[in-house]
């Protein structure tokens, strides 16, 4: 099924697994953010920004390879964007034990990005 979505993968069921995580994490952090700081605020819209842009450059880059090794680059950076501003709005926004608490797909989130770093050199460095 995964075959036709990730065609040069020699495992494209763990790939499509990696980037569902993924998401299934930023979206569990803009949720937090969306709850902590409300909804119209400018730390929702910049982390909603953040998520959608990450999602769509990760499928985009390990579908097609459109992009290449540079938009790799971009992409971790906007998934370091979106841990800092978690973590900033977890600490500064509401700093009470309970809503760091809530942030408990940053951990995840953190080991799905150190994941990316040889996908993608697999897929732009290595061939």
């Amino acid at each position: 099924m995964f075959d036709a979505l990730f065609p040069n993968w020699t495992n494209p069921e763990a790939i499509a697994v990696l980037i569902g995580l993924r998401l299934v994490c930023n979206v569990a952090m803009l949720a937090y953010v969306a709850h902590v700081a409300e909804v119209r605020s400018g730390y929702t819209a910049t982390m909603g920004g953040l998520v959608a842009f990450s999602t769509v450059a990760t499928a985009v880059l390990l579908t097609t390879g459109w992009g290449g090794q540079p938009l790799s680059y971009v992409e971790l950076v906007s998934q370091v964007l979106v841990l800092g501003l978690s973590g900033y709005v977890a600490l500064r926004v509401d700093p009470s034990p309970a809503s760091v608490a809530l942030l408990l797909a940053w951990p995840g989130a953190v080991l799905l990005l150190l994941a990316m770093v040889p996908v993608y050199g697999e897929a732009f460095v290595a061939p």
